[in-house]
């Protein structure tokens, strides 16, 4: 079965496109092409089979470079949700008869609660836009991109951990990474080299 999907570019710099959506899958059908980044901007509209949870978005335009083309990161479909049935319950019947007698409890004896630890949230700061490539100044050219990515301190000089999500459980993948004004080499699980752009 198929399903429509909008998928939509929450901040495009302005030398980015003409894009080609494609299936990341082993088939990487290529869903749309020369897709104008005001259309992607605004939402655009691809139909996919029900299978498919992943869709890849490149640039073709200025950033159509063997470098941008490393760049490409795959964005999560998100189907429009089904609203769920609800059902009316079923009344059920009260027994007739004598009311039973409460058992009495022992005075003095309270139960004390045994109290549950909370987790405390790790916290992420983002979501930022950095450009992304296999070089320090192919990502600084790039920036910004459309892909969000998170980090654990909101200086990206300061930052010691690169995330996909906010909740910080998914780390990004080996690259550099650009906020424009620096880049940084992130090897998946720590920053390693800096250049100025």
């Amino acid at each position: 079965m198929a399903q429509d999907i909008k998928v939509t570019a929450t901040t495009a710099g302005t030398t980015v496109g003409p894009f080609t959506l494609r299936q990341w899958d082993s088939s990487g059908t290529i869903l749309a092409s020369n897709v104008s980044r005001a259309e992607l901007v605004a939402g655009y509209t691809v139909t996919v089979d029900d299978a498919v949870s992943v869709i890849w978005v490149g640039s073709e335009g200025l950033c159509n470079t063997t470098e941008a083309s490393a760049s490409f990161t795959p964005c999560s479909v998100v189907p429009t949700p089904t609203p769920t049935p609800t059902s009316t319950p079923t009344p059920t019947a009260t027994p007739v008869g004598p009311t039973p007698t409460p058992t009495p409890t022992p005075t003095g004896l309270t139960p004390t609660p045994t109290p549950t630890p909370t987790p405390t949230p790790f916290p992420t700061y983002g979501p930022f836009y950095f450009g992304r490539t296999t070089s320090g100044l192919g990502a600084c050219i790039l920036y910004p991109d459309i892909d969000a990515y998170y980090l654990d301190d909101p200086d990206f000089g300061n930052a010691t951990q690169l995330y996909l999500n906010p909740t910080g459980t998914v780390l990004a993948g080996s690259d550099w990474y650009s906020d424009g004004v620096i880049a940084q080499e992130w090897n998946g699980t720590e920053f390693v080299d800096a250049v100025s752009c």
